[in-house]
């Protein structure tokens, strides 16, 4: 007790330090808070617009060098981001000195281009060229001036046109091209022209007309995305009206046409054929540009993703998801057919094109049953490649059973009632002896239908949602009312016997005693001598079982009888056997002659069953096997052996002469043969007791 008291006061002295050390730990939670330093960046107001900075535009250093606006504030103007931003593009405010023209060119059939450059860090919005010729013959620059939505920041925009002459330009006559770069609605009250003040703003070129001969120029020939179309861009000097293409195939050369004149028309080629393709145009005069495209065709690929081959479904639809790249034609099929399915359609497409590149599915409806559906794609160039996995649509248990009739009923007539019993059937029908009898109503379990005198084989034939087969049957005797088989005046269809020999008797049933076996021993009536059986008793060929036998005729039958065979007449036991075939004493004799009815079991006997204890051969009263003299003359006085007693009272012990060593007190029996008796009589016993119990 004491020494937990102190174990208690160590413990409580324990939680108080515990408690006073936690106590020492400060709130930072309280007044006393961590100090941490932030440095804060400096803000600045975008309303600022101090030393010259525009509001939201920030004009680097605030010049618009080559306006030459010192001081760089564009008060009231307010060309916010540089854009000329609702047409305020008046006066000497304005971005038009970022505008040039530049990389003019010219080629052989005046196909002019030109280069619109914005030079400033800023976009420009609605810029445009100012083109005209010197000479009202020249045409192709449309509507003068080309305007275009915006430049960006140190962009480029590239112009061309295409001039043409007409009949009052004259060979050898100098033309002049004029170009001014322009602003829409730079100018004074919304004019266009005479804003852009950089030295580069415009551009002139002369150049003297020469009269060209008809000719034709291909200046692309492209293959698209798909790999199955070019694109030819084209025109023609001095010709207007029909150009004939021709290009190579595989069936040999093919050939179009299409328009053409001096502006850049476009047509469309689609090749069959794979390699160096040559493609050329041909105008009137014979005159004749070509062009080679290098088209090489692709590795069709796909497959199909899910479900996964040999998959089971309790459903009948699915979802198939497949990919496909490559392809100039595809289908699903489903067992073998094409699978028409609005939620999909194959057009043709490639690596880099659009379409069904990636993973696709639809929903796909499958019958009951096994099913293969396959991913068919055809490639550019021919090539095909097939995709199919295994799928099965669990059939529900499917089942027939004819109810009525059961097989190897008789019916009386022609006209037959038939109930049966379908599951999961979709459709079903009869047959009589193999030919077919439809059903009119393919729910009904039930028919009625004409079958016919004689044995018929009536089946109901099902078949089930996966069109499976299953079938029922049963066998029917149709008897004709009117028929006696057998001719023992009773009708088949009341014969119980339907084959009764000719002129016999019958009994109501139609049966003859030859027909009957009435204690069902399997004899029948007309050769059974023993008509009431017990049943389940063999019996012998007339019909009796060994109860109903007395083969000896002892009086006693053979079920009971031990000894089947006594002579005739003889006097028998309850077993029936008689005094010539039993031994009672177990000795070899029989009764009948056997002299010594009781012979010890175990004795020697004579022929007529005695053993020497019930024997005296020379009637001197003593039996042969204690007589030690077997051969005493008739009348001689004896003793206990056997032997005539002697003078002196001694008696001779046997024949020879010899006399005995002891006295005879009264004639007692030798101490041998008393104890060979006794012997004899033990033994004797034993095997009668043993004898009864056998």
């Amino acid at each position: 007790m004491q020494k937990m008291s102190i174990t208690m006061i160590a413990i409580l002295l324990f939680v108080q330090i515990l408690s006073n050390g936690f106590a020492q730990i400060p709130n930072t939670s309280d007044e006393e808070t961590l100090e941490v330093d932030f440095e804060m960046p400096l803000q600045t107001s975008s309303k600022d617009n101090s030393s010259g900075n525009n509001t939201g535009g920030n004009n680097t250093g605030g010049n618009n060098t080559g306006g030459n606006n010192t001081g760089g504030n564009n008060t009231g103007s307010n060309n916010t981001g540089g854009n000329n931003t609702g047409g305020n593009n008046t006066g000497t405010h304005n971005d038009a000195h970022c505008l040039i023209v530049n990389n003019l060119t010219i080629n052989s059939t005046y196909y002019v281009t030109i280069d619109l450059e914005n030079t400033c860090s800023k976009d420009i919005n609605y810029p445009g060229i100012n083109a005209t010729a010197d000479h009202s013959g020249v045409s192709g620059f449309s509507n003068q001036t080309s305007w275009w939505y915006v430049i960006w920041d140190n962009g480029t925009y590239n112009m061309s046109w295409q001039l043409s002459f007409d009949s009052s330009v004259q060979n050898g006559t100098n033309i002049t091209l004029d170009f001014e770069a322009a602003i829409l609605s730079c100018g004074v009250n919304g004019t266009w022209h005479d804003c852009p003040s950089s030295n580069n703003s415009s551009l002139s070129y002369q150049f003297q007309y020469v009269t060209l001969p008809e000719s034709i120029v291909i200046h692309s020939a492209s293959l698209n995305s798909n790999n199955d179309r070019i694109t030819l861009r084209y025109s023609s000097v001095n010709y207007s009206g029909t150009v004939n293409w021709e290009y190579n195939s595989t069936n040999g050369t093919s050939t179009s046409s299409s328009y053409i004149d001096s502006y850049t028309r476009t047509t469309y080629i689609y090749p069959s054929t794979f390699g160096i393709i040559q493609i050329c145009g041909t105008i009137g005069n014979s005159a004749t540009d070509c062009v080679s495209v290098n088209r090489v065709s692709r590795i069709v690929e796909g497959q199909l993703i899910s479900p996964s081959n040999n998959s089971q479904y309790y459903t009948n639809y699915l979802y198939v998801t497949f990919s496909a790249n490559n392809y100039s034609a595809g289908v699903i099929t489903l067992n073998g057919v094409n699978y028409n399915n609005s939620e999909y359609s194959f057009e043709p497409t490639y690596e880099n094109g659009t379409g069904m590149n990636n993973s696709n599915y639809f929903v796909i409806y499958i019958p009951y049953g096994d099913s293969t559906i396959c991913l068919e794609l055809t490639g550019e160039d021919g090539t095909h490649l097939s995709d199919c996995i295994d799928v099965e649509r669990i059939t529900p248990p499917h089942s027939v059973l004819i109810t009525y009739p059961a097989t190897g009923t008789s019916f009386t007539g022609q006209q037959l009632n038939l109930s049966y019993v379908l599951e999961n059937s979709t459709s079903h029908y009869l047959t009589v002896d193999g030919t077919t009898i439809p059903v009119s109503n393919n729910f009904s379990n039930t028919a009625s239908i004409t079958v016919g005198f004689g044995t018929h084989n009536i089946c109901v034939v099902s078949y089930d949602m996966a069109n499976q087969m299953d079938s029922d049957c049963v066998t029917v005797n149709m008897i004709d009312p009117n028929v006696d088989s057998d001719s023992d005046g009773l009708p088949d269809h009341s014969d119980l016997c339907p084959n009764t020999p000719p002129n016999h008797s019958v009994n109501l049933d139609g049966c003859s005693t030859s027909q009957l076996d009435s204690d069902g021993d399997g004899v029948t009536d007309n050769v059974d001598i023993c008509p009431a059986t017990q049943q389940f008793s063999t019996v012998n060929y007339v019909g009796c079982s060994a109860s109903q036998r007395d083969s000896d005729g002892d009086g006693v039958m053979d079920n009971l009888d031990i000894c089947p065979s006594t002579p005739a007449n003889s006097v028998v036991d309850l077993y029936g056997c008689a005094s010539t075939q039993i031994d009672s004493d177990n000795d070899g004799i029989v009764d009948s002659s056997d002299l010594c009815p009781s012979t010890i079991v175990g004795s020697q006997v004579n022929a007529n069953g005695c053993a020497p204890s019930q024997l005296d051969s020379d009637s001197d009263g003593i039996f042969d096997s204690f007589d030690l003299c077997p051969a005493t003359i008739t009348g001689t006085v004896v003793d206990q052996t056997g032997c005539p007693y002697s003078a002196g009272g001694n008696s001779s012990g046997n024949n020879n002469g010899s006399t005995s060593s002891g006295s005879s007190s009264g004639g007692g029996l030798p101490s041998i043969g008393v104890v060979g008796t006794i012997a004899a009589i033990a033994i004797g016993f034993i095997f009668t007791i043993r004898r009864e119990e056998e």
